[in-house]
């Protein structure tokens, strides 16, 4: 099963951030957050003596590292030489980037400290 981030318990995996403070006399801050991660699905074997290996190919794999040529054979110089970023070592596994841009306000006086 692949549930895409879930913890071995079935739930899925969290993390409780607390926030600094605003330095005085400053209202409000900007922050970004990247979060990276991979995803692994359970039909590949990534490890092990059964491991997808490439070499397992020598060289009818139809799959090259970082592969460049005119894809779309538009002329060369019009629409190539174009380069895919392909490694092979990586292609049972997908990796996902999340960047988030939020503003942090400083906490309005009526609301407590402990909220």
């Amino acid at each position: 099963d692949n549930h895409h981030g879930n913890g071995l318990d079935g739930y899925a995996h969290n993390y409780n951030w607390t926030l600094p403070g605003l330095p005085e006399g400053v209202d409000q801050s900007t922050c970004v957050l990247r979060l990276r991660y991979n995803i692994s699905t359970a039909e590949y074997v990534g490890w092990g003596l059964d491991a997808v290996d490439s070499r397992y190919n020598d060289d009818r794999s139809p799959v090259r590292n970082n592969p460049e040529k005119d894809f779309v054979k538009g002329g060369e110089g019009r629409t190539g030489p174009l380069r895919l970023a392909i490694n092979t070592a990586q292609t049972g596994r997908t990796f996902e980037d999340r960047t988030h841009k939020f503003k942090i306000l400083r906490r309005p006086a009526e609301v407590a400290d402990d909220t």
